[in-house]
């Protein structure tokens, strides 16, 4: 009897530390400021954080992965068959309003579940959309300056040429 109580009472403490543990992964997930999300392979989110419904603009609901990001989700899912990970530095997915959204972006596969016919795909991402634009903006500008410094420097060697011929004019008008 007293082992029954002692192993009744190691189990609570068990109990006790599993929901701590569980407390600390919930506040971890749902504090992310990561996009952190649950997909089914077929793109259908089953699980998302906060910060993941605010990127999507609170349309996870009817945020279809596959569709939003088209074949490469299929490749996706089949490459995470084989590999721990993918890493993608640049992922560009389609809202279901259509506005394009740029991430960065690291898909999982679930553990325990690769010979599963319903895989669960563990997503996370970065809202990168206002850092493309501006590198894109950037770039725009920076094609833009060059122009207008190849302009100068065609301006600058055309006053060269013209003050050199106005130069070997006048000494030739004084040396006659």
């Amino acid at each position: 009897r007293r082992e029954m109580l002692i192993e009744v009472d190691r189990r609570i403490e068990a109990e006790h530390a599993s929901q701590d543990s569980q407390r600390m992964f919930k506040t971890l997930f749902d504090q992310s400021l990561c996009g952190n999300f649950v997909a089914d392979t077929k793109g259908n989110i089953l699980l998302c954080n906060p910060a993941f419904s605010a990127m999507c603009g609170n349309n996870e609901a009817t945020l279809n992965l596959q569709q939003a990001i088209g074949k490469r989700w299929e490749e996706f899912c089949n490459k995470l068959q084989s590999t721990e990970n993918i890493d993608i530095a640049e992922l560009i997915i389609r809202h279901p309003d259509n506005v394009p959204w740029v991430v960065m972006a690291r898909l999982t596969q679930a553990l325990n579940n690769k010979s599963s016919p319903d895989r669960r795909i563990h997503g996370f991402f970065t809202d990168i959309t206002e850092q493309h634009l501006a590198e894109r903006e950037l770039a725009v500008l920076l094609k833009e300056n060059q122009s207008l410094a190849r302009h100068a420097m065609q301006v600058q060697e055309e006053e060269r040429r013209n003050i050199a011929r106005e130069i070997h004019d006048e000494m030739g008008q004084y040396l006659t």
